[in-house]
């Protein structure tokens, strides 16, 4: 499950993703929500097995990261975003690491651009 906030009224060029912590959900990127949403778009959104989500096993980060990605790449088409921002915690963290290593791998064939990555 994902969400994905908007502000009005505002050129839709840049998009911050937040993936939360192992055991957290999407409910953690609120208070980044809160402080990004009048400039920028945020897609939050709940890792299998936490939160909402309707699958009930986490391979911590290795499917995970071609679910983000293939999320990335239908938010971008949509939207347009021109700057991605990925920033994540934990198993969130893990999960951007494991989808950059596998745009890297496939740099060739796969045209999404990351602009700045954040984990921790």
């Amino acid at each position: 499950m994902c969400n994905l906030f908007t502000p009005k009224n505002k050129k839709l060029d840049s998009l911050v993703v937040y993936l939360h912590g192992y055991m957290g959900n999407l409910l953690e990127g609120i208070p980044v929500l809160e402080k990004i949403l009048p400039d920028k778009s945020v897609l939050l959104m709940d890792l299998p097995a936490h939160g909402n989500s309707e699958l009930n096993t986490s391979t911590l980060g290795v499917t995970e990261a071609e679910d983000l990605l293939n999320i990335l790449r239908e938010v971008i088409c949509y939207f347009n975003f021109s700057n991605i921002f990925l920033w994540g915690r934990c198993i969130g963290a893990v999960t951007i690491i494991n989808a950059l290593h596998s745009l890297f791998l496939n740099r060739e064939t796969n045209p999404l651009t990351i602009v700045k990555c954040i984990s921790y």
